[in-house]
């Protein structure tokens, strides 16, 4: 027999216990972009391609590979767990992983252990018709909190992937409840004293929901005397508290939110408000979108007013290719950003 026929033959006959007994799932998505931009108050316009995940600014794009395993260990009781990988696809680098989990679920609770989505980060894709491309709300979009001026703080906004964490799930009827904590005493990134929630109602076309995220950065590690400082003062803590919903009238989506946030906001650590509204039409094989974002700052100067139009083209469910225009204009000029975006995504 030929040697790669019965190389085969061996896989096979040794993942099929496996497969019996386990659902396995493979997916993942990959996208590319070209960008013209101009930032702050420069009046240069730059060609940009060099990406981070997928998309041509730093905000973080949809590039990733996930395997998730489910298997029903009976009386109702399944155990599952997933890995998500990330790369970009200009540079054809990894980046690392975004999550990897394990937990146990039933038919109304959950809980898993791990590196995890942060809860407050959770309806993100329901609420921006441009999420994970150049087009976005969060982080230099300008309408609601990302990574802004801290890469710290910014992970509990809606860039957030949480270390150490436990989450601890429930559900009944259209209501859930999402709980997520970190407590490792060793965890050195700041991310031992972090709490996020989500409390969420969903109906068949319309949904609301409350959630918020709070960290404490008291105790700080230096990298070079590794010598742990205690520090209980104010600025070494914050919070994030957003409420919004989402409903749809036929081919009409429409989303909202409200934030109250120090955590990863436009202009670094400070305080902030943001107000964020969208709107989604889809037309046969076209979608045409946009989204309005208002930022206002407890720090004089740094308000903002953001918004983005654009359409998809949806070769399919998995394929899509996407143009258009967003635009920054804050009281600070050098966080102005307007772009033109064109891109391509395929999901498998």
């Amino acid at each position: 027999m030929n040697h790669k026929v019965l190389a085969i033959a061996v896989a096979a006959a040794l993942t099929a216990p496996m497969a019996a007994q386990a659902d396995i799932k493979f997916s993942g998505a990959i996208q590319a972009e070209i960008a013209s931009t101009e930032l702050g108050d420069s009046g240069e316009r730059k060609t940009l391609t060099s990406d981070v995940l997928g998309t041509s600014q730093k905000n973080g794009g949809p590039n990733h590979i996930k395997f998730r395993f489910d298997e029903k260990l009976g009386n109702g009781l399944s155990a599952y767990g997933q890995y998500r990988s990330t790369f970009h696809t200009f540079r054809g680098s990894s980046v690392g992983t975004q999550e990897i989990f394990v937990g146990l679920k039933g038919a109304n609770v959950h809980g898993q252990f791990g590196r995890m989505t942060g809860a407050y980060k959770k309806r993100l894709g329901q609420l921006d018709p441009f999420a994970a491309t150049a087009l976005q709300a969060r982080g230099l979009g300008g309408g609601m909190t990302g990574s802004g001026g801290d890469s710290v703080k910014g992970n509990f906004g809606h860039n957030s992937y949480i270390n150490n964490a436990m989450e601890l799930g429930l559900n009944y009827g259209g209501f859930s409840l999402i709980l997520q904590g970190a407590f490792d005493d060793n965890d050195d990134n700041g991310e031992d004293n972090a709490g996020l929630f989500e409390v969420r109602y969903a109906a068949s076309n319309w949904s609301v929901f409350v959630a918020g995220a709070y960290n404490d950065f008291g105790d700080v590690t230096d990298s070079v005397t590794n010598v742990v400082t205690n520090d209980d003062d104010d600025d070494d803590n914050g919070s994030n508290l957003k409420a919004g919903g989402t409903v749809k009238f036929g081919g009409l989506s429409i989303a909202a939110q409200y934030e109250k946030a120090d955590l990863g906001t436009l202009d670094g650590s400070q305080d902030g408000e943001y107000i964020f509204g969208s709107a989604q039409y889809r037309i046969n094989n076209v979608s045409l979108a946009a989204w309005v974002g208002g930022y206002s700052s407890d720090v004089e100067n740094e308000d903002a007013l953001s918004f983005a139009v654009g359409a998809k083209y949806h070769f399919s469910k998995r394929t899509m290719l996407y143009a258009g225009y967003r635009d920054t204009d804050s009281d600070n000029n050098s966080r102005d950003d307007n772009t033109f975006t064109l891109g391509l995504r395929h999901s498998f």
